[in-house]
C-alpha cells in the first residue's frame, strides 16, 4: 500500500481540470477508508476554477458511505443516475422500466 501511494503522489488534476467544461460529480463514501480529504480537495479546485461541480459525500445512515459505495453500490448509481438526469433535465417520474 506505501508503494501503491508513493507512485500515486504524481497524479494531480491540477491543470487537467481547468480545461473541464462540463458539469463534474464529486462522489464519494463520507466514511472511505481512505478519507475524503482528496474528493474535497478537487471539489474545491474545480470550483475555484469555474467548473460547475456538485460534491455528494453519502453518509453511514443511508449506507453507501464506504469507499466506492461498496456497502451499497446500488445507491452511489441511483445517485449517478439522479444526478445526470437533472443535469440533462430528464424528468424521471414519467419513466417506467417494468416490463
Amino acid at each position: 500500500m506505501a508503494e501503491a501511494i508513493e507512485k500515486a503522489a504524481r497524479f494531480k488534476l491540477e491543470g487537467v481540470l481547468d480545461g473541464m467544461r462540463c458539469p463534474y460529480l464529486v462522489l464519494h463514501g463520507g466514511h472511505d477508508v481512505l478519507g475524503v480529504e482528496n474528493s474535497k480537495t478537487v471539489y474545491e479546485y474545480a470550483k475555484q476554477n469555474g467548473i460547475k461541480v456538485t460534491l455528494r459525500l453519502t453518509t453511514e445512515e443511508e449506507t453507501g458511505a464506504e469507499h466506492c459505495q461498496h456497502d451499497n453500490p446500488t445507491l452511489g448509481q441511483e445517485l449517478m443516475a439522479d444526478w445526470l438526469a437533472d443535469m440533462f433535465r430528464i424528468d424521471q417520474r414519467g419513466l417506467s422500466f417494468a416490463p
